[in-house]
């Protein structure tokens, strides 16, 4: 397997980011990839066939007292000789496992490690953490995002296009790029060499191959068709998903969240590795958007009922009408609410694109009904949306440059990067992305996703510039149960203008409540907070260990100009600290940490909470919402929640050892709690050198 190959962040080649042949996660640290000043930056390790344990589940959050079933898989020896594993805990104390990987922990909360040792080889190990007392289980789910074992590595070569072979962009080279893909063989790789190509038409990745450039900016896709490449066997649904999916069937039986089976109705369609989509019909607990304009994103029954609530499951085993499916169920799927399984057409799995860099068009990449695909060391720099994943699992992002959108103004066009249309279990994992009208969105998403070190900033509203976008924030219904971690970023966010969202987990991210880009920093004083959750948006989610705002933060422009920040808004007129009176809109025109419950319409700024007057079974926001161990520069605190007992926050709530691109840099880079509140974040690093080309 492929070290990961993430930024390189010295002596930065063309644009600097490398290509990816072959990237994998690794459970223990690797070194960081040398940097060649005179080669391309792609590299591919190549590593004998040894024997490797793997545990699973990687981090489960559970109560004290509470168990866990692990399982240890065993590759790279045959069968006979794997013997199995011996297990044990870690720390004194840190509770008890049985010889079948059955763990009980103990009643003092904490972070605990299980073991699995191989019994063939006494050196080869693995172990999960279990996290115990930071918060009720039901507010999480378990997230162990992306390919299992990690991206592929690919050596073998099916085919090269050479970019002098066409004039370097004089000629189209589409079709031939399109016949070398239909061409080549699965696992294998279509190389595009260095230099500009033409594609005047999209090209469709639809099947488990490789599509590697030389990574580093020196395989330049330019065009004038408004989508370059379209990765699985179709493109986005342009209807409701209802009319896409196949072989509907109602669940038989209700299916709790983190299990992994479904009973349904007939399963005579389904076999193992098909792609499959699992929701339910909206309650009233669920804020509904002001129009249905946006029903393409959404399974939607023939007499209107939506389907907010759902993700996307691969199909492990079928017996009788059970299916079992990889990973976990993110929610509760209840008859009740008319639960009902559908099956994509067609999937792909495993199609990878690596280091290329796409301009001028205005999509560069959409990926549907994908599982396992990824897209790794590339560049987009388009003229609005880039890059968007739908109906699809267990993707992988790494070590991408997404910026400079040419259309800044709401509607779609300008969005950077996208989960979509109950997309689960994806990774968004060291990247860059920004300037845009959002840099990134969850839209409909479907659980389980992790968006993580990455540095993601420079939203705005080309419409109305004097308002502050958040740089990662949710649009439509129902995404849910998604873990944003150790991100860089200038506003986090929840808004309810299609629908409402909820149970997200923020943890360890540095968020600092005003953009810092000089184009934005004195145009920007219109909704400026470090956390802002609308009305509907975001209850039980949990803010969690994050660093907020800027010492001597002030408001830039507009009525309250030179006002410092404050905490808190989370009514019409709050008592915080310092006291917070303004009310209404004036009360956006304020910097605060946390902006909580407001609603998002015009004329309804100051009705916090919209539950209190039309949609009285909407959860409300501020009295559901978590927070603990976040530190603020405007009181210069950490402030605790009662309910969490464990003594110390984990480093990772997906991770169990430090990641390999943070190289010899401290990890976990925030710790809101230590007396450096901030340490260094790789992809912010590779941005600044990027700036100094």
């Amino acid at each position: 397997m492929g070290l990961r190959v993430g930024f390189v962040t010295l002596a930065i080649v063309a644009i600097g980011i490398a290509g990816c042949a072959g990237c994998s996660r690794s459970h223990a640290t690797a070194p960081a990839m040398p940097v060649n000043e005179t080669k391309s930056a792609t590299a591919t390790v190549t590593v004998k066939s040894v024997l490797s344990v793997t545990v699973a589940p990687r981090v489960p959050i559970i109560a004290t007292g509470g168990t866990v079933a692990f399982t240890a898989s065993i590759q790279g020896v045959p069968l006979a000789q794997a013997k199995g594993v011996t297990w044990n805990v870690q720390e004194r104390g840190g509770g008890t496992v049985d010889s079948t990987g059955h763990y009980t922990a103990p009643q003092a909360p904490g972070t605990y490690h299980v073991v699995a040792t191989s019994v063939a080889d006494g050196a080869k190990s693995d172990r999960a953490a279990v996290v115990t007392g930071l918060v009720d289980p039901s507010r999480v789910t378990r997230w162990q995002p992306g390919i299992p074992g990690g991206i592929p590595s690919r050596t073998t070569i099916c085919a090269t296009i050479h970019a002098s072979d066409f004039g370097h962009g004089a000629t189209d080279s589409t079709q031939a790029v399109q016949k070398a893909i239909d061409d080549c063989p699965p696992n294998q790789v279509v190389v595009l060499s260095e230099g500009s190509f033409l594609w005047n038409s999209t090209v469709r990745l639809d099947k488990g191959i490789t599509v590697r450039g030389a990574g580093g900016g020196k395989t330049v896709i330019h065009g004038n068709n408004t989508r370059y490449m379209l990765i699985g066997p179709s493109g986005p649904p342009s209807n409701a998903i209802f009319t896409t999916l196949v072989a509907h069937t109602k669940l038989a039986a209700d299916a709790k969240k983190g299990t992994s089976t479904l009973t349904v109705s007939d399963a005579s369609s389904y076999s193992v590795g098909d792609l499959a989509v699992v929701s339910q019909k909206d309650d009233s607990t669920i804020l509904p958007p002001p129009s249905n304009g946006t029903d393409f994103l959404l399974w939607i029954d023939p007499d209107g009922s939506r389907h907010s609530n759902g993700q996307v499951v691969t199909v492990t085993a079928v017996s009788g009408n059970t299916l079992t499916i990889d990973g976990v169920l993110h929610s509760d799927y209840r008859m009740a609410n008319a639960a009902v399984l559908g099956r994509a057409p067609a999937v792909v799995r495993q199609a990878g694109v690596e280091g290329i860099r796409f301009v001028q068009p205005e999509i560069a990449m959409i990926v549907t009904f994908c599982d396992q695909c990824w897209i790794t060391g590339s560049e987009t720099d388009t003229s609005g949306g880039d890059t968007s994943w739908w109906l699809s699992r267990r993707g992988e992002m790494h070590g991408n440059y997404i910026h400079n959108s040419k259309t800044l103004n709401p509607g779609g066009a300008g969005y950077g990067l996208t989960l979509c249309a109950y997309t689960s279990d994806t990774l968004v994992e060291n990247n860059i992305v920004y300037f845009f009208n959002k840099p990134f969105l969850f839209r409909a998403s479907g659980g389980g996703n992790v968006v993580a070190y990455n540095y993601i900033d420079g939203a705005q509203d080309g419409a109305s510039p004097y308002w502050m976008e958040p740089d990662i924030d949710s649009h439509n219904l129902w995404s849910h149960m998604e873990l944003v971690e150790g991100n860089l970023t200038g506003s986090i966010g929840l808004i309810n203008t299609w629908g409402g969202a909820g149970t997200f987990t923020y943890f360890r991210n540095r968020v600092l409540g005003q953009h810092q880009d000089p184009k934005l920093i004195n145009t920007q004083y219109a909704n400026q907070a470090a956390f802002t959750l609308n009305a509907g948006m975001g209850a039980y989610s949990n803010l969690l260990g994050n660093v907020v705002g800027l010492p001597g933060l002030k408001v830039t422009g507009g009525a309250e100009a030179g006002k410092p920040a404050y905490y808190e808004n989370v009514s019409e007129k709050d008592v915080s600290n310092p006291p917070l009176t303004a009310a209404g809109y004036s009360a956006t025109q304020m910097i605060v940490m946390f902006r909580l419950g407001n609603g998002s319409q015009p004329g309804a700024y100051a009705s916090f909470d919209v539950n209190e007057t039309p949609y009285p079974s909407v959860p409300k926001i501020a009295p559901t919402v978590l927070r603990h161990g976040n530190f603020d520069y405007v009181t210069n605190s950490v402030k605790t929640d009662p309910s969490v007992k464990i003594p110390t926050l984990p480093p990772s709530l997906y991770l169990v050892e430090k990641p390999s691109f943070f190289g010899d840099g401290t990890w976990p880079w925030v710790e809101a709690s230590g007396t450096t509140k901030q340490f260094t974040l790789p992809a912010k690093t590779a941005f600044d050198a990027l700036k100094k080309q």
